[in-house]
C-alpha cells in the first residue's frame, strides 16, 4: 500500500514539474506586443506596434509561446466589427506586411490557447515574418456588420 502510495505522489510531482516548465515556455502579454526576429525591420515593426496599441482597438491578453520554430504571438481583442475593419485596414496600411483574415466559430472552444476567446486575435510567427493573421471568432462578431461596414467605407 505504502509504494503504491509512493508511486503515485512521485508522478503527480513529476507531471507537475513537467507542467510547470511547459507553462514556462509561454509568456503572458498585459499589453500588446510583438516579439519579432532580431533582423526584422525596426521601422514596419514600429508601424504594426502603433496599430496594435492604438486605443480605438481594446486588447485584452496575449500569450508569446518560446516553441521553435513559430515563436508566436497571439494577442486578444474585443470589438465590433467597425473595430475589426479598421484595424485590418491599419495593419494592411504596414509597407511589406500582409494581412490574413481567417474565422473560427467559436473561438473559446479552441483548445490550448491559455488566453482569452475575445472577438479577435492577431496571430504571428516567426516562420511567416511578413504576415500578420486576424482570426475573427464568429460567436462574437456579426459577419454582416462587417460586411456592412466594408460597404459603408466605399
Amino acid at each position: 500500500m505504502y509504494k503504491s502510495r509512493l508511486k503515485v505522489a512521485v508522478f503527480a510531482v513529476a507531471a507537475l514539474a513537467m507542467a510547470a516548465s511547459a507553462w514556462a515556455l509561454s509568456v503572458a502579454l498585459h499589453s500588446p506586443e510583438i516579439r519579432f526576429p532580431n533582423e526584422f525591420d525596426k521601422k514596419t515593426a514600429a508601424a504594426i506596434e502603433a496599430v496594435l496599441n492604438d486605443k480605438r482597438f481594446k486588447y485584452v491578453d496575449g500569450l508569446y509561446s518560446h516553441w521553435p520554430p513559430k515563436w508566436s504571438t497571439t494577442l486578444v481583442y474585443d470589438g465590433d466589427a467597425k473595430a475589426l475593419k479598421g484595424m485590418i485596414d491599419a495593419l494592411a496600411a504596414v509597407k511589406d506586411m500582409h494581412v490574413k483574415v481567417t474565422f473560427s466559430k467559436d473561438l473559446s472552444k479552441e483548445s490550448g490557447t491559455g488566453h482569452s476567446a475575445g472577438s479577435w486575435w492577431v496571430e504571428y510567427s516567426h516562420e511567416t515574418p511578413d504576415v500578420l493573421e486576424l482570426r475573427v471568432n464568429l460567436a462574437r462578431v456579426d459577419v454582416s456588420e462587417l460586411a456592412l461596414t466594408a460597404a459603408e467605407q466605399k
